[in-house]
């Protein structure tokens, strides 16, 4: 209730600080008496040119006195001199731009929805997601004893079909944030077919399904046209860019900033796979740490070992079900059906040959000198990434001593680097120094080690095998951090995968097959038909 006067009188009246109007009334008329003060203050907010509130009210007061405000006027009869008065008033223009910028994104009318493609393989997102659980990895020490460690958040990337809702592939990066190599890798395993295998034999039972290029034979090292992605760092790298356009030939289309609608298919996916999997599970975050979902989810990975295998089988069983799950946007057609008929009867562009192997994709390319050990012309050689690179042929190429040499570096595997005349001639593949040989290991691995050996930490001179020494200097930590723990869990994965890469090579070359020459011409699918016309 309030009096003709404007006080308020009542039950109103008894409540601490109760206001029946904005309490920022004397600040607003004294901005209002001058556009100057007003243009000063929202200029200020918009290029956010001061660090602190105090500094920009000690400098509001002094632009106050310069337009002839007096010292016995607002705000200085107050004790704070207006500061509360320009915090509400900040805090006020904070709301209203958060509240605008949520309004754009809300307006969207039927015209401004993206269109998507009726055809497969013609549109498809990609995009990383932090899975929601925490893991464990186990590894053994030099000595002998087992031990375990918490790793950091996993990062899923994903490739989906917009037209048919079906995953083509995806990958676990197991880092604290992923890079070029890891959604060139998505993509990779989106085209190329890959074969999985189940850690767990109970869950052998429970699988279904699989990916396009696992299931459909015609789907294998098939090209899609255009590529959906954000505006990610690895995303916008001159790697990823100059792989999918140059070598692939695939058209790349960057979404707008804070406007994931643009890709809401893949969006929609990881909320699915979330609530399907990682949020039943003990260890799980949750949303946020409010979810009630959340109970000491590192306790309880440990508590209940769940490891970085139960991870993987997780993901396959969850992506697979998922492709032969029906969809309500499909009209109760199942992802792989949908794609199957959208696939059928249409031209398709394949990956060549050449590139099928999938060490294309990671190549980089770059130049480096011939040198020798000394002034004498012994063991001549090329220096990368502190390491020396040679063979047989190159150690004793003396003519070819100062001259450069094109070098094809696969970015994932360090240990063998083609090299290339200037003129694009194949000279041969140089190998590493011996210390270097003794597992597989990736560029950022090798950066990794050598900014060890430059602080001191890690001693690679004088070593017979530094890879050995890296891997010991990971595994004897006496309380090994995420950050470690994720390094060690990539590392036993790197040795997994090399291991059953060699045992398939063994198996390909006891039961090899000659290839159909037809089969190794394959530009298109099978002719099809359209009112009795042989395509």
């Amino acid at each position: 209730m309030l009096q003709k006067s404007g006080i308020i009188y009542g039950f109103a009246a008894l409540i601490p600080r109760h206001r029946r109007k904005k309490g920022n009334m004397k600040f607003n008329k004294l901005i209002q008496a001058n556009t100057n003060f007003e243009a000063y203050l929202l200029n200020k907010f918009e290029k956010k040119s001061f660090k602190k509130l105090k500094i920009l009210h000690e400098e509001f007061l002094r632009f106050l006195v310069k337009n002839g405000v007096s010292t016995s006027d607002y705000p200085f009869t107050l004790c704070d001199n207006g500061y509360k008065a320009l915090t509400r008033y900040y805090n006020e223009w904070k709301m209203d731009q958060h509240a605008t910028k949520l309004n754009n994104l809300k307006i969207t009318h039927k015209d401004s929805y993206p269109i998507y493609s009726t055809r497969s393989l013609e549109e498809v997102e990609v995009d990383g997601h932090r899975i929601d659980a925490y893991f464990i990895t186990e590894f053994q020490t030099p000595s002998g004893t087992w031990r375990e460690a918490i790793i950091e958040r996993p990062w899923l990337l994903c490739a989906i079909d917009r037209s048919s809702r079906c995953i083509l592939g995806y990958h676990l990066v197991l880092k604290s944030a992923y890079d070029a190599d890891d959604v060139i890798s998505c993509i990779e395993k989106a085209i190329i077919p890959q074969e999985y295998v189940l850690h767990n034999p109970y869950f052998k039972n429970l699988l279904q399904g699989g990916l396009p290029n696992t299931v459909f034979e015609d789907a294998q090292y098939a090209l899609f046209d255009e590529l959906y992605l954000d505006n990610a760092l690895a995303h916008l790298a001159n790697h990823t860019i100059d792989t999918f356009v140059k070598r692939l030939g695939i058209k790349l289309c960057f979404g707008k900033v804070a406007e994931p609608t643009r890709r809401g298919i893949i969006e929609r996916f990881f909320q699915t796979l979330e609530e399907n999997s990682f949020h039943a599970l003990p260890s799980t975050t949750g949303y946020n740490k409010e979810d009630k979902r959340r109970t000491s989810p590192e306790k309880n990975a440990k508590k209940y070992q769940i490891s970085v295998n139960d991870l993987e089988d997780i993901l396959q069983l969850t992506i697979f079900h998922y492709n032969v799950k029906s969809h309500q946007s499909l009209f109760g057609n199942t992802p792989l059906e949908d794609f199957k008929q959208k696939f059928e009867g249409i031209l398709q562009s394949y990956l060549p040959m050449e590139l099928r192997t999938g060490e294309y994709f990671h190549i980089k390319i770059d130049k480096r000198k011939v040198i020798s050990n000394s002034t004498k012309d012994n063991y001549l050689h090329i220096n990368y990434s502190g390491a020396k690179y040679t063979n047989e042929r190159l150690s004793k190429d003396i003519p070819l001593k100062g001259k450069l040499l094109t070098l094809h570096i696969n970015r994932l595997d360090l240990r063998i680097i083609t090299a290339f005349y200037p003129n694009g001639q194949l000279y041969g593949e140089l190998i590493v120094e011996k210390k270097w040989r003794s597992r597989k290991h990736s560029l950022k691995e090798r950066q990794i080690i050598n900014k060890l050996s430059k602080t001191g930490t890690l001693s690679i001179y004088n070593s017979s095998n530094i890879i050995e020494n890296y891997d010991h200097y990971l595994l004897n930590q006496r309380k090994p951090d995420k950050r470690t723990g994720t390094k060690i869990a990539q590392r036993n994965l790197d040795i997994t995968q090399e291991s059953t890469l060699t045992n398939q090579n063994r198996e390909s070359t006891v039961h090899k097959k000659i290839p159909d020459p037809v089969e190794l011409t394959k530009t298109r699918r099978k002719p099809f038909k359209i009112k009795s016309i042989n395509l």
